[in-house]
């Protein structure tokens, strides 16, 4: 069995039951579709380790699985990207999420920040979900956007074109509401 479909089945075990919050769609669907952007963005080049990532990257934040067993079964590589991946909520309430998610994004290794572009990405492109309330879109979109605004790092083609391809989803948004 690959690391991808070990990381198919842990997420299917894992996040079973889990919902989207305002679609009920299955929360491993969410983890597909970033796992499946990064391998778009990266013309099929996202590497084993990369895309297993991007399927696991909330089972350390909502699930019981501890880093140690992520390790156990996927090695250090992959832990360490879903770590670098993972929320510290500590540091998010004290310095408000806004300010800790640009932080954070800015000091992320490459493959990390690849694959919270995806995330963010497929976050955003659900808003388009009828279902999703008003209100909280708009939140979602103006912490989005500060996001994007405070980016302080290099970024690749790719990355720039990721970034591009969110904020005309983001137009078409406004628009249609």
């Amino acid at each position: 069995m690959t690391k991808v479909e070990k990381a198919q089945s842990f997420i299917s075990k894992y996040h079973a039951g889990q919902k989207r919050k305002f679609s009920g769609i299955d929360y491993t669907l969410h983890l597909q579709e970033t796992a499946g952007l990064l391998l778009a963005m990266l013309d099929d080049k996202a590497s084993e380790e990369e895309q297993a990532a991007a399927l696991l990257h909330d089972i350390l934040e909502d699930t019981i699985l501890t880093p140690e067993e992520l390790e156990r079964h996927f090695g250090s590589d992959i832990k360490g990207l879903v770590e670098e991946l993972t929320n510290d909520e500590e540091q998010k309430k004290v310095m408000g999420k806004k300010a800790y998610l640009a932080e954070k994004l800015n000091q992320m290794s490459e493959k990390a920040f690849n694959i919270k572009l995806c995330d963010r990405m497929s976050n955003v492109m659900s808003l388009a979900d009828t279902r999703t309330p008003k209100k909280f879109i708009k939140w979602y979109v103006k912490e989005t956007e500060y996001i994007i605004e405070h980016l302080d790092r290099d970024l690749t083609l790719t990355q720039k074109d990721m970034i591009v391809q969110m904020v005309a989803f983001i137009i078409l948004l406004r628009e249609a509401r």
